[in-house]
C-alpha cells in the first residue's frame, strides 16, 4: 500500500545542443524550500575544492560530494537521473561546469514559477477583498 500525492513535480529532459536527451531533471517548480535548501547547501559545493583531479577515484570522489547535496536539494534520485550520460563536472560553455550550469537554470525556473505564482496569488486575494469594500 503507498500514498501517492500529485506534489506538482516535473520530469523535463536535459538535452545537448543537438537535441539529443542526456539526462532528466526532477523537480518541483513551486516548490520554495528548494531556495531554502541551496542556500543551506551552497557552501557544500566548495568541497569540489578538495577533490584531487588527479585522483583514481575521481568520479566516485566527486559523486561523493554532489549526490548527497542535490539529492537533498532537489529530490531523492535527482543526481543520478540528472548526471546519467554527462560526467557533473564537464567543461560546457566558455568557463562552467554542466552541474553547475543545470542547478542556476533550475533555481532560475523555480524563482520565475515562484514569482507567478505570488502574482496570481495576489490577484486571487485582491479579487476577494473587493467584495468586502
Amino acid at each position: 500500500m503507498s500514498i501517492q500525492i500529485d506534489d506538482g513535480s516535473v520530469r523535463e529532459p536535459i538535452l545537448n545542443a543537438h537535441g539529443q536527451e542526456i539526462g532528466v531533471a526532477i523537480y518541483n517548480p513551486h516548490d520554495v524550500g528548494v531556495l531554502q535548501r541551496y542556500k543551506e547547501k551552497e557552501n557544500e559545493f566548495d568541497g569540489l575544492k578538495e577533490v584531487d583531479p588527479k585522483s583514481e577515484n575521481l568520479l566516485e570522489e566527486v559523486d561523493n560530494v554532489l549526490k548527497p547535496i542535490l539529492d537533498y536539494i532537489f529530490y531523492p534520485g535527482f543526481y543520478a537521473a540528472a548526471f546519467s550520460h554527462v560526467y557533473p563536472l564537464t567543461k560546457v560553455g566558455e568557463d562552467d561546469v554542466f552541474c553547475l550550469a543545470l542547478v542556476r537554470e533550475i533555481i532560475s525556473r523555480i524563482n520565475s514559477t515562484i514569482t507567478d505564482d505570488f502574482k496570481a496569488s495576489e490577484e486571487k486575494k485582491k479579487k476577494y477583498l473587493e467584495d468586502y469594500e
